[in-house]
């Protein structure tokens, strides 16, 4: 059994997260899974951060989908629209959104959190096929140069509630176990904005080393897992 693997070129750095994932949604069908991004629910709808928030101006029709019944307590007065209480690790939990529409359904920054990774990945490919929609994940990537300095000088921003963190070939062997062909999968990689959360001098010195990624892209904060149309 080999160890050493050699990082692969052919992946691409996109920038922002959210601006990334902003594209892929313009005048689209969408669902968000961890539409809540609880706690940091009130917070970040109060300085405009909140993904789901983003994507109610930019797509054609939207669907938030979360397990955390006070997030969605909140968004519902917040901001009006389409939710379900759901988690996709429960059986046939695809079926229960049958009544809805999707062009693309997003999954950012819940992986991480999940603690069995092989079902919850299965939750959301059933999803897509449903809709036989694009699917979207992206989640913090192990090998984070951002990430690598912070420890240096003891700073570690990893979430409380993350069970595991990612890099490309541990993902290529969790997707590996799905049935999706090769070819429909791409893995890329993108950055976060941390300004509201970590303050501007965080932000510039983030912002500094993200012009690098796009020659190294495997250092990047995110990796962006990206299914085309599952059937």
């Amino acid at each position: 059994m080999a160890f050493k693997k050699k990082i692969r070129s052919k992946s691409k750095y996109f920038g922002l997260r959210d601006s990334y994932l902003l594209k892929l949604a313009l005048d689209r069908s969408v669902i968000h899974v961890g539409c809540t991004d609880w706690p940091f629910t009130q917070e970040n709808c109060e300085n405009g951060t909140l993904l789901h928030l983003k994507l109610k101006k930019v797509s054609s029709s939207l669907l938030g989908i979360d397990k955390d019944l006070a997030g969605l307590s909140y968004l519902r007065k917040i901001i009006p629209g389409e939710y379900e209480l759901g988690d996709l690790l429960e059986n046939d939990m695809a079926g229960k959104f049958k009544k809805y529409d999707a062009d693309i359904i997003f999954v950012p920054d819940v992986l991480e959190h999940v603690p069995n990774q092989k079902d919850f990945l299965k939750g959301c490919l059933d999803l897509a096929k449903l809709y036989r929609a694009d699917l979207v994940l992206t989640t913090p990537n192990q090998y984070s140069i951002k990430a690598f300095l912070g420890i240096l000088v003891g700073l570690d921003f990893t979430h409380s509630d993350h069970r595991v963190i990612h890099n490309r070939f541990t993902l290529e062997t969790s997707l590996a176990d799905l049935d999706v062909a090769s070819e429909n999968i791409t893995l890329n990689y993108v950055s976060r904005d941390i300004r509201e959360r970590y303050g501007v001098l965080l932000s510039l010195i983030s912002k500094g080393f993200d012009g690098m990624l796009f020659l190294k892209p495997y250092l990047a904060d995110s990796i962006v897992i990206l299914i085309k149309n599952p059937k």
